[in-house]
This record gives structure tokens, C-alpha cells and sequence, in this order.
């Protein structure tokens, strides 16, 4: 039985070393199918976004946790979540050059939510990416249609209809992409977690590697004729613990019931700064 202390990573004293040592060994991945797009050809039928089904795409997340940077003696847990494009997703045309001239293609990750334990619960029965009612699927359809209008890079600029919390745009990180034949995978974003002195590790490694984040990707065609878009929206969490990790025994710092979605204003600006400090590094 694997012991219920968190094992403390190496401090590398490099800063972009210990982040990349940590990811190349996460605590626990998830890899939700999707069904990706041929941007070498028109986007005359968007595909229909099926949760569980997919062709080979995926959304994939990494956490790692317990690292140290530097000298510091806080400890920081780190997800990452990318875009995975299989082999032979293109259909050749283009192998050297940008794949995507009529397209533009993007990512908006919600990472500032506050999950009730409830909620999670509903999150862990969901096997297929799907967000299991805990988002309404009414709110899903809003921010499809508001984002395909353009918002994708200025998420800040749409507004939320009530009960619509966890979509609000004070927690969302955009990346826009540009496909290329010959790169596999492409960055939705990093963020750093929770961090401990020691005291809370236990409760911080479970919130870590239980902790679900809303991804969409969208993508818009414009050839002059041909004017069409496609989204994706998934529930991403790491569902599978790495071999020799600790199993996490509960949520981690959760409310007890259902009820308004937030983060207080210090955890969003700090959340904030390190997301996109660790974002530049990818």
C-alpha cells in the first residue's frame, strides 16, 4: 500500500528545469477524444462534437505536483493541457507551410473555478468528457455561439447570463493555433495550483489531481465563399494516476454543497500572473 506522504520533487534550482523534469513525470494524465479537423481542406461539414467519440484527436492533461522552485520553500502543483494531433490528420497537401490560410483556430480554458464537493462527484461519473449537468448545457451553447462571433481572443468582452458562472471570462485563458502537418501538439495552457507549506500537502495533492477544467476549441473558416465554424467543448480532468503516485482519498479543499462559483480576487491576480508566466515558458 503506497504511503499517504507526498513525495517532495528535486529543487533544481532552474526554474524552467524543475517544470519540465516535473511534467515529463506528472502524477496523473487524462486524454479525452475529440473530433479534429483536416484544415488543409474547406470546412464545408463541420463534424458534430460527440462526448466519447473522436478521430485520433485528443484533449490531454498532465498535473504535477509537490514542486519546488528555486529556493523557495513554497510547493506548487502544475497542469498542463494540450491540443494532441494524430499522424496523418492532414491530408498532405501542405507539409511545409502554414496549414491553416482560411482558418482561425483557438482554445479558451476556464481554470479559476471553485468546485462543491458535489459537483465533483457528478465530474467523476462523467466517463466520456461530457460536464454531467454540473454546467448547464444551455450555458455550453452560449459561450459556443458568443465565441465563434469573435471573442476568442477577447474573452473578457462577453458577459455571462445568470448561472452561467463557471464560464465567466474573468477565468478564461485563449491561445490562438496555427496547425502545421509536421507538430503534434499544440498548448492550451498551463496554470499553477494550490500551494503549501508543508501543513495542507495532502489536501493540496487531491485537489490537484482531481481538479476539472472546461476547454473549448474552436475553429472558423473564411475562403471568400465558404464561410462556416466548428467548436469542441469538453470537461477535462486527469483520470488516471501515474504508477507510483498516491491515490487521492477526496477532493481536496472543496465546499460541501452546490453553490456560487468563485475564487477570491488575490487567488485570481496571483493564479493569474503564474498562469501566464508558465504559458511563456511553453
Amino acid at each position: 500500500m503506497l504511503s499517504a506522504k507526498v513525495q517532495r520533487r528535486d529543487n533544481n534550482n532552474d526554474t524552467n528545469k524543475s517544470i519540465d523534469d516535473a511534467m515529463r513525470h506528472p502524477n496523473a494524465t487524462g486524454s479525452w477524444p475529440i473530433h479534429g479537423v483536416d484544415v488543409t481542406k474547406p470546412l464545408r461539414d463541420p463534424p458534430s462534437d460527440e462526448y466519447g467519440r473522436g478521430n485520433g484527436w485528443t484533449i490531454d492533461i498532465a498535473v504535477a505536483t509537490n514542486i519546488t522552485i528555486t529556493e523557495s520553500e513554497s510547493r506548487f502543483n502544475i497542469r498542463e493541457l494540450n491540443l494532441k494531433v494524430p499522424d496523418n490528420a492532414f491530408s498532405g497537401t501542405y507539409q511545409t507551410v502554414n496549414a491553416t490560410e482560411h482558418y482561425d483556430v483557438c482554445s479558451c480554458m476556464w481554470w479559476g473555478n471553485r468546485w462543491s464537493s458535489d459537483d465533483m462527484e457528478k465530474f467523476q461519473q462523467n466517463a466520456d468528457g461530457s460536464c454531467n449537468g454540473v454546467i448547464p448545457e444551455s450555458c455550453i451553447a452560449y459561450v459556443r455561439e458568443t465565441l465563434s462571433g469573435g471573442l476568442c481572443n477577447r474573452p473578457a468582452s462577453y458577459k455571462t447570463p445568470e448561472g452561467c458562472h463557471a464560464l465567466a471570462p474573468s477565468f478564461a485563458v485563449t491561445a490562438s493555433m496555427v496547425l502545421r502537418a509536421n507538430k503534434s501538439t499544440y498548448g492550451i495552457g498551463r496554470n499553477w495550483g494550490l500551494y503549501t507549506d508543508g501543513s495542507e500537502e495532502l489536501a493540496a495533492y487531491d485537489h490537484a489531481v482531481t481538479n476539472v477544467f472546461p476547454v473549448m476549441l474552436l475553429y472558423k473558416y473564411d475562403d471568400g465563399e465558404v464561410r462556416s465554424n466548428y467548436t469542441v467543448f469538453r470537461c477535462v480532468r486527469a483520470n488516471q494516476i501515474a504508477e507510483g503516485s498516491r491515490q487521492p482519498e477526496a477532493f481536496g479543499d472543496r465546499r460541501g454543497s452546490a453553490g456560487v462559483f468563485g475564487v477570491s480576487m488575490f487567488s485570481l491576480f496571483t493564479g493569474l500572473v503564474l498562469c501566464l508566466m508558465v504559458t511563456s515558458l511553453m
